[in-house]
Parts: structure tokens; sequence; C-alpha cells
């Protein structure tokens, strides 16, 4: 009985580490809890920055292969125009990123919403 349990607890861990990034929680100053949004398409690295600072610095990464233009677009669908580029690529931001700040991967043609991001700035080791 011991052996099936232990397989069974380790076989639960295999896929359990098998399916997919790990989804963090970072609270806000205001305690507000958000969840990092990633892809295997589209997500921002660092997704969350421990900084005491209001804005900080990340690098988009995106990877559709079968898409020929897409646009990185912020805050929302419509929002502001941070990269046009073929279906794969990466652009670093400057220091502007706000924590919680959502992203969004554009098909150019379509308009359609391939995917989204978002960044965390994580204060819990600030005064």
């Amino acid at each position: 009985m011991k052996k099936v349990s232990l397989v069974v607890v380790l076989v639960s861990l295999f896929i359990a580490c098998d399916s997919g990034p790990v989804t963090k929680v970072v609270k806000s100053p205001g305690g507000e809890e958000l969840e990092v949004i990633r892809s295997e398409r589209f997500w921002a690295d660092p997704a969350v920055v421990k900084s005491c600072e209001e804005n900080v610095v990340t690098t988009l990464h995106w990877n559709v292969p079968d898409v020929e233009t897409v646009e990185i677009r912020v805050a929302e669908k419509n929002g502001a125009l941070f990269a046009v580029s073929s279906g794969a690529g990466s652009k670093q931001t400057e220091r502007w990123v706000k924590h919680g700040m959502r992203f969004f991967l554009i098909e150019a043609v379509s308009r359609k919403v391939l995917a989204e991001a978002n960044v965390l700035i994580d204060r819990s080791h600030c005064d």
C-alpha cells in the first residue's frame, strides 16, 4: 500500500510540474491580489519585478510564427502602440511599466487579441 501511494504522489508531482508556468500572486499596496498573466505565445520577463519604485522595466516576448504581423498594445486592445513586429520577437520597455500593467498581443490585420500578459511589482521587501 505504501508503494502504491508513493507512486501516485510522484506521478501527481510529475504531472503538476509539466502543467505549464506557475502562477504567481502579488499583493498590491492596497492589498488587492493580482495574478501573473502569461502564455507560451506572449509573456513578460520578468513578470514579477522586486522593486520599491513605482515604475519598472521588463522585456516582452512573443512567439506566434503563424502570424505575419503583430502589434503589442498597452493597457487595452486599442491602447497605446508599443511595438509592431513579425510573429516572433521581443522588446524591452523603458522605466514606465506600473504594477498590474497589461499588454495585448494583437493580430494586425484582423485586430484579434491573440494573448495577454502583465507585469506585477513585488514591494513586499520595501519599508
